[in-house]
């Protein structure tokens, strides 16, 4: 395995242990190599799993749909952060684009078949998020109340 010999500058890599120093002292700690930096499930969830493409892949699920179209429908989204967004999905090979021949030119962006395979899996995340919404509301109304009442950590 490629990662057994593979330094990252924290230490070295040797199976599911890596090495750091603590205390003057070079000690193992286990790490899950599922989420080492250059495996597909850590890109997936920096390139793709997250708010401005999940919101992407829903939106074009429907249908084909144009820059300022996707740029209306999800609220608040900057122009830069969306342009970033489907340059990632089109890099992932989740989204194309194409330019239509129209005065003056236009582009939409539709999904892959490697897209619309993540559609499951989306719903399946948007469906829990309405399911439980009363419960994470309540959580962080919780969590919010507790923090008001601690007094501030000193420095």
């Amino acid at each position: 395995m490629a990662d057994a010999n593979r330094k990252n500058g924290r230490g070295e890599i040797a199976g599911e242990l890596r090495t750091r120093y603590t205390r003057g002292y070079l000690v193992p700690f286990p790490v899950d190599p599922v989420f080492f930096a250059d495996r597909a499930a850590r890109t997936f969830f920096d390139q793709v799993a997250n708010k401005g493409a999940v919101m992407i892949v829903t939106i074009s699920s429907e249908r084909p749909a144009r820059f300022n179209e996707m740029k209306r429908r999800l609220e608040g989204v900057r122009h830069k952060a969306l342009t970033q967004a489907l340059r990632r999905l089109k890099r992932n090979g989740l989204i194309a684009r194409r330019v239509l021949a129209t005065s003056p030119a236009a582009v939409e962006y539709s999904l892959t078949p490697l897209g619309h395979s993540l559609q499951t899996p989306f719903r399946a995340v948007y469906d829990w998020s309405i399911e439980h919404r009363d419960e994470l509301e309540d959580a962080k109304r919780f969590y919010d109340e507790r923090q008001s009442d601690c007094p501030p950590m000193e420095s």
